[in-house]
């Protein structure tokens, strides 16, 4: 429209919210949300499987308990849904006096060390 040389716009916004509600909230929002799950989740396995590979090499040092009931036990209590992998190394042995004892534990993506002397 038109009058005298002066233009009159029609803003007309309906619809615009739809388009914000896609632009900002599937496509912006759902992947930080999945971001932030799988991180959540990688950091869980990490805290589990750093207590785990401390706990079971101290409990198999002290009380000569195998690791892995030690490494159940704890996953358990953690409610891990992926089951551990423990691995026992030890260098000369894992009886004498002097040993090196380094036990490594995978829960899922995720890794932990824990090395000590017998």
């Amino acid at each position: 429209m038109q009058r005298a040389g002066l233009r009159v716009r029609i803003k007309d916004e309906r619809g615009s919210s739809m388009i914000d509600f896609l632009g900002f909230g599937l496509l912006l929002q759902i992947p930080v949300l999945v971001l932030a799950t799988q991180l959540a989740t990688i950091h869980a396995n990490q805290l589990a499987a750093d207590s785990i590979a401390r706990h079971s090499l101290r409990s198999f040092v002290l009380q000569d308990t195998p690791v892995e009931f030690t490494a159940r036990q704890i996953s358990a209590d953690f409610r891990l849904s992926i089951n551990p992998v423990v691995e026992l190394d030890c260098q000369p042995d894992c009886t004498s006096p002097e040993s090196i004892l380094r036990l490594q534990v995978s829960v899922g993506d995720v890794r932990a060390i824990s090395v000590m002397v017998r």
